[in-house]
């Protein structure tokens, strides 16, 4: 039977108890690891060799705005139908994490995501974490939440397909999709031309029409799902000087770490916006 978490106490017996080589996935090779802390691995990130590029960011908590302990979140790619787990690195020791992963319908809470497939599963630890799959080969966002405030129904994993785009000023803070690109696990770019800028005009990326997923019943624990200046989650607003037409693009490559090391956007001015002036005004 499933040994499932359900407080800090019962985390902490289990990394005494199931603290483990993780079974060998494929031969992939661990040695590559050297700091303490969570990363994606599997056959689903196709690579045999977990480096610090798989390492998973520290959370941060959108109702609060502040970095959340246990809390965990991570931008890649996944291959469709194969499996992958999180785990934890200590001093050499690594324990599994997974979840039986399934429908998270968060399509009616207020901001969040309607556009993408979000999955949800409750957290199991140990040799009997199972392992997770997507459906479908594209750029995922992870987030592990251990429950260290036992404020959450049970530790969780959430997984949530990544459909970038636009909300600000430009689509009067709707949103508008990037057009679909091929699928690479290292890096991708998507581009959108001819973005009418009013002056002094603001916006950011996010992805499925949403701000923000809701962890709790009660909103008191949020994952962003939205970038704005130095690529942060929860950034200010990105900003444009000029009124004009502008290409925008957003840059994903595998990295570690805090969000800005996977993405960087850039806004090229490209055009004018041409506006008829009636010559006598009343």
């Amino acid at each position: 039977m499933k040994k499932v978490l359900m407080s800090i106490g019962a985390v902490a017996l289990m990394f005494a108890a199931t603290s483990c080589e993780p079974e060998n996935q494929g031969g992939v090779n661990f040695d590559e690891i050297t700091l303490d802390g969570f990363y994606v691995y599997g056959d689903a990130t196709g690579s045999e060799d977990i480096t610090a590029d798989f390492g998973m960011a520290a959370g941060l908590n959108e109702v609060t705005a502040e970095k959340r302990g246990g809390m965990y979140e991570k931008y890649i790619v996944l291959e469709g139908g194969k499996e992958f787990f999180l785990v934890l690195n200590e001093a050499g020791k690594y324990t599994n994490y997974g979840a039986e992963l399934k429908d998270y319908d968060v399509k009616e809470l207020a901001d969040n995501p309607t556009l993408a497939t979000v999955k949800r599963g409750e957290l199991v630890i140990g040799e009997e974490a199972p392992a997770m799959k997507v459906e479908k080969t594209g750029l995922y966002h992870i987030v592990l939440d251990l429950n260290n405030e036992s404020d959450l129904l049970y530790p969780q994993i959430i997984v949530a397909n990544v459909e970038w785009g636009v909300r600000g000023d430009m689509n009067g803070w709707g949103f508008t999709a990037f057009d679909s690109i091929a699928v690479n696990a290292k890096t991708m770019t998507w581009k959108m031309e001819n973005v009418d800028m009013r002056a002094n005009g603001e916006f950011k990326f996010a992805y499925g029409h949403g701000w923000k997923i809701q962890l709790d019943d009660a909103g008191n624990v949020k994952a962003n799902t939205n970038l704005g200046m130095e690529s942060l989650p929860n950034g200010a607003n990105i900003k444009v000087e000029k009124a004009g037409l502008y290409t925008i693009t957003l840059t994903y490559k595998m990295a570690g770490g805090d969000f800005k090391n996977s993405f960087n956007y850039n806004m090229e001015k490209t055009g004018t916006v041409e506006t008829n002036v009636p010559e006598n005004l009343y």
